[in-house]
Order: structure tokens, then C-alpha cells, then sequence
């Protein structure tokens, strides 16, 4: 570890896996399962498909895009030669922005037709971007990371880390014409990143 660094990286990166690790798990937790002693044999069928499925997709969801999001943040924490108190600060609050997804994600999950509930969880997500583009653009400019991208490779990964919270913050709108048509704006977000992934120049031929 860098003598300037205040902080301990490797405390710092246990402390948000296991933070990280705790929401998704609470994300699962928060399906819920009919219970059959209390619903009727006949309606049980019915209950888990009109409320567990919909809960079910939802975490399905918001599993694979937190863990897009862990996947660009350990990326990052790992490159780091130095973690100052800037980082430790913007860092607590991405992670409190992905644990607040396991109460945005169970409510959307409950209402999936409700605009407001899908405006709070899309919110939530957009949040969650925007602080580990915030957190990527503070280790840049500080020069903290060890790797040196050129000024094309920083534009392509800026881009890259936008992505996901813009096609969240534009679906905002589309819900309240629409919940179906902004469900299907999020439903483009791995397809635009496998897109993206054709132009990265770590991956050009020299």
C-alpha cells in the first residue's frame, strides 16, 4: 500500500464486497413465497403467479445490474495506489445507494405497474451510476489509479459507466406514459454494453 494512502485499501475493498454481498442476498430474502397453509390449494397457483413472479423478475434484474456495477467497482478499488478520505466518502455513498436497491427493488417488485414505484427504483439505479462515475472521475483526476489510460481510453470508459444510470434517468419520463415501455428502455442496457464492447480500445488490434 502507498505510504499516502490515510486509508486501508484492502479494509476498504472487504468492507464493500461484504456490503454488496449483503444487498443482493437481501434482495433474495425479499421474494416473497405464498405460504400454503394460509392460501387455498386452488388459489395457490394463481397467488405465486401474480406475485412471486413478478418479484422474482425484478430481483432477477436488479442482481445482474448490481452486479455489473460491483464488476466496474472492483475493477476500480483494485487499481487503486492510493485511498484517501475522498475516496472512503464517495465510496460510502455508492454503497449506501446499493443497499437502499434491496427496498426500491422489493417495492417495485410488489407494484410492478405503479409509476411511482418504478420512478423510485429507476431512480435508485441512476443514483447508484451516477456516484461510481463520481467516484471513477475523483481517482482519475487525483491520478490515484495505477493504470495510465490515454484520453481516448478515459472517454470510452466514461461512456462505458454512463450507460446504465442515463438509460435509467430517460425511462423516468417514458413510466409515466408507459411502464411496459420504460421496462423494455432497461431491458437495452446489456444489449447497448455488448455494443460498446466493439469499440473498446484495450481491444484494438496495434
Amino acid at each position: 500500500m502507498d505510504r499516502r494512502s490515510p486509508y486501508d485499501l484492502d479494509r476498504t475493498l472487504a468492507l464493500s464486497d461484504g456490503i454488496i454481498a449483503f444487498s443482493m442476498t437481501l434482495m433474495a430474502i425479499l421474494v416473497a413465497l405464498p405460504n400454503p397453509a394460509s392460501v387455498p390449494s386452488e388459489q395457490f397457483l394463481d397467488n405465486l403467479l401474480s406475485t412471486t413472479v413478478p418479484q422474482a423478475v425484478v430481483f432477477g434484474y436488479a442482481f445482474l445490474i448490481v452486479s455489473m456495477y460491483w464488476a466496474l467497482h472492483n475493477k476500480l478499488l483494485r487499481g487503486l495506489a492510493v485511498c484517501d478520505g475522498g475516496v472512503t466518502r464517495i465510496n460510502i455513498l455508492f454503497l449506501l445507494s446499493v443497499v437502499l436497491l434491496a427496498i426500491t427493488s422489493a417495492m417495485f417488485g410488489d407494484y410492478p405497474s405503479n409509476q411511482w414505484a418504478v420512478t423510485v427504483f429507476a431512480l435508485n439505479m441512476a443514483a447508484a451510476g451516477l456516484i461510481l462515475v463520481w467516484l471513477w472521475r475523483y481517482v482519475i483526476s487525483k491520478h490515484y489509479h495505477r493504470q495510465r489510460l490515454s484520453p481516448k481510453a478515459r472517454e470510452y470508459a466514461l461512456v462505458v459507466k454512463l450507460v446504465t444510470p442515463a438509460i435509467f434517468l430517460l425511462s423516468i419520463p417514458v413510466a409515466f406514459y408507459s411502464v411496459s415501455l420504460a421496462e423494455l428502455c432497461w431491458l437495452s442496457i446489456p444489449l447497448v454494453q455488448l455494443w460498446l464492447n466493439r469499440y473498446d480500445p484495450s481491444q484494438s488490434k496495434s
